[in-house]
């Protein structure tokens, strides 16, 4: 005998019913038919056709009655092409991003995750651990706007640490719904679908730089007597020029997975960088004479970006600054420069962010900071 039944779901703990649906059990199938309503009594008045095809079908193990059952249903079955499927078309638009050198292979392994060595499984990932349970089995064509609250569900929840449950930050947040975003926007642009199911807006950030995550240079260089020379030649650079950890690399062999390295030149009796940088872009940054050094000392003394950070972690630590960490000096460089009122446009090009919303919203978006930073600056104007 058939079954009826109702579709339900969990938003944020609340129980949401949903359409009607009906299993039928045929002698060698068995199949499950949306029927695409709400209305009790005409899903009865279907699953009693249902019941009576079903018996026929008893009597004729024979005859195939599944588009008998598709008929009384008023059910138009869809063609299950895999082209459709939301893994494959997710995986395909990763490898056209790195093929095209849209994204590098640093970048896909924090969306799809890492393949550990040894046991081949996959380890973190935006994809796997936020996205694919939700929607890697859906065909796209049938993504909804409850997905979507599903998804929202899964980030307001968190994730359990030493026993408590910790709230994702807005950046992770931010991180997911950018990656869906794209996804979405990416299957209109290939024709797959005709509009997107539903849009994800941002969740506003605080912005980086805090009072908790700037490093003043009194802090920087009690930082620095922790760590040995060479290490601090690498904080140096990285706390006056902004470069990202591994835009320290002078040689493009030594990033040849994340493409991201520099190149030094003097022009006009000044030293510039040219930075291979995040995004495959390419830029000039000046270098002030008093870094040279720590430059030149650095260069002879490669090291690798994992290496540096750590360093740089553990001589936190051991300075009573356990919360920085190594991109704080590149957040620093910035308010540094916005602290002695160099013009935001001007902050945009030596950050080489490629818009002023991120240097304003992502860096200097904290208002307790923002007033810090004022404060200092109308401080150094009176003293001028």
């Amino acid at each position: 005998m058939s079954q009826l039944y109702r579709n339900t779901s969990y938003i944020k703990g609340v129980r949401y019913f949903g359409n009607y649906s009906l299993r039928a059990y045929l002698p060698k199938s068995r199949l499950t038919i949306p029927l695409g309503h709400k209305d009790k009594k005409k899903g009865k008045a279907v699953q009693s056709a249902v019941n009576e095809i079903e018996k026929n079908a008893i009597r004729y193990p024979d005859k195939d009655f599944t588009n008998d059952i598709y008929v009384s249903c008023s059910y138009q079955p869809k063609v299950d092409i895999p082209v459709y499927k939301f893994d494959r078309l997710f995986n395909r638009m990763i490898k056209g991003k790195v093929k095209d050198s849209v994204i590098n292979s640093r970048t896909k392994e924090i969306i799809m995750g890492k393949k550990h060595k040894r046991s081949g499984l996959v380890i973190g990932g935006i994809y796997p651990l936020f996205i694919k349970g939700i929607f890697g089995r859906l065909d796209i064509r049938d993504i909804t706007p409850a997905h979507k609250d599903m998804l929202l569900d899964k980030l307001d929840k968190g994730y359990l640490k030493s026993g408590a449950r910790v709230k994702y930050s807005d950046a992770s947040t931010n991180l997911v719904k950018r990656n869906m975003t794209t996804f979405l926007n990416w299957l209109v642009e290939e024709d797959y679908l005709d509009k997107v199911p539903f849009k994800m807006k941002q969740t506003k950030s605080k912005g980086m730089l805090t009072q908790n995550n700037w490093i003043k240079k009194s802090v920087f260089y009690e930082i620095c007597s922790y760590a040995h020379f060479t290490d601090v030649a690498y904080f140096k650079v990285a706390y006056n020029t902004g470069l990202r950890l591994r835009e320290l690399r002078t040689h493009i062999e030594d990033s040849s997975s994340i493409k991201c390295y520099h190149s030094i030149k003097r022009e006009s009796g000044l030293y510039w960088i040219e930075v291979y940088g995040k995004g495959g872009k390419v830029a000039e940054i000046p270098l002030q004479e008093h870094i040279k050094a720590d430059y030149d000392t650095m260069v002879a003394n490669p090291k690798n970006p994992r290496t540096i950070s750590a360093n740089f972690k553990m001589a936190c630590r051991l300075a009573g600054y356990e919360h920085f960490h190594f991109h704080n000096l590149r957040a620093s460089f910035i308010s540094n420069l916005a602290i002695v009122g160099t013009p935001a446009k001007v902050i945009k090009e030596l950050a080489r962010h490629s818009d002023l919303k991120i240097t304003s919203s992502h860096y200097l978006g904290d208002k307790d900071m923002n007033k810090n930073i004022l404060e200092t600056w109308m401080k150094n104007q009176k003293n001028q």
